[in-house]
């Protein structure tokens, strides 16, 4: 049985949220500690892409008590392909994530290309 909280139901299931990214060898988790990441070119960016179509920042992926929330802010758009939905292309936009699939910052490829984010919501 987990340890009693005195969080409500709301609070709770935001503190359980977890989002897993991974990029080649870059795992990074978004939930209640860590509520925000940036992905892009510069090296500050918690993602890290490489790559002359991605921007400086890129995109943003934070947790609202909704859930997570994908901006984009970049000039050559972010590219979702959301496991068993429709892929769309955010450009000066934002998606509520769900379930899992891949993104790519700026330019759309292969799911085993170098630049695929893959995203798994628990």
């Amino acid at each position: 049985m987990p340890p009693y909280s005195d969080a409500s139901p709301e609070e709770r299931s935001q503190q359980d949220a977890l989002l897993i990214l991974d990029l080649q060898k870059q795992h990074v988790s978004v939930n209640y500690e860590n509520p925000t990441i940036t992905m892009g070119r510069d090296a500050k960016n918690r993602i890290v892409v490489d790559h002359p179509k991605v921007s400086r920042i890129h995109a943003r992926i934070e947790l609202h008590k909704n859930g997570f929330i994908l901006s984009d802010h970049s000039t050559n758009g972010t590219h979702v392909f959301p496991s068993g939905g429709e892929a769309l292309v955010l450009k000066k936009d934002k998606w509520a994530m769900e379930g899992d699939g891949i993104i790519y910052l700026g330019k759309a490829q292969t799911p085993d290309a170098l630049n695929a984010i893959h995203f798994h919501i628990l």
